[in-house]
């Protein structure tokens, strides 16, 4: 593990780096702490870990919040509930409709770059979702890593849109420099 020493240096470097980046800014200061707030979601799923999440698991203090990467050096930014392993793969961690909040931020081409991939991580992220679960995806369309089969489509197979009360909208650009995109789906009823 960590020292907090090497967590506080991440910390310093965020705020003058990633912090300042507008998608970055939106997610963190808008999208996620108002998604703590809604009173109908107790357990959270965060899927991907990175030095510039620490802070999620004091937003989501009051949940039981779970982390997911497939890189064992990155259990150290995760949750105290982390586990080492691939997002494509979440049947093997979890039980069906476990989820009420799954969160799916800088995963679709930085990882989950395949069609096949898309498509399975969906299907997964459909499963672990309680009816109404709400699904957040964050990803860039006009980076060149972006998989044939566009995210958009492959949630839109699986859940219905969620206007996002704060924007109004179920997608949204978050940043123009980069096409940074917010989306936000709701699990459909069966």
């Amino acid at each position: 593990m960590r020292t907090l020493k090497y967590h506080l240096k991440w910390r310093r470097r965020y705020v003058r780096t990633i912090g300042k980046v507008r998608d970055r800014e939106v997610y963190h200061e808008e999208i996620l702490p108002y998604l703590s707030t809604l009173p109908q979601i107790k357990r959270v799923l965060d899927i991907g870990c990175e030095w510039y999440n620490l802070h999620h698991r004091r937003l989501f203090r009051q949940h039981e919040y779970w982390t997911i990467d497939l890189d064992a050096e990155k259990a150290g930014f995760g949750s105290r509930n982390h586990i080492v392993g691939s997002a494509l793969e979440l049947d093997k961690h979890f039980e069906a409709d476990s989820f009420d909040l799954v969160l799916c931020n800088g995963v679709f081409g930085w990882g989950v770059n395949e069609s096949s991939e898309v498509a399975s991580l969906a299907e997964q992220v459909a499963s672990m979702l309680v009816v109404g679960g709400k699904v957040v995806v964050g990803w860039n369309p006009g980076t060149t890593n972006v998989p044939e089969l566009s995210p958009s489509v492959a949630m839109s197979l699986q859940f219905d849109p969620w206007k996002f009360p704060p924007q109004k909208a179920s997608s949204f650009i978050a940043n123009r420099e980069n096409g940074h995109t917010f989306e936000f789906f709701a699990k459909k009823l069966p």
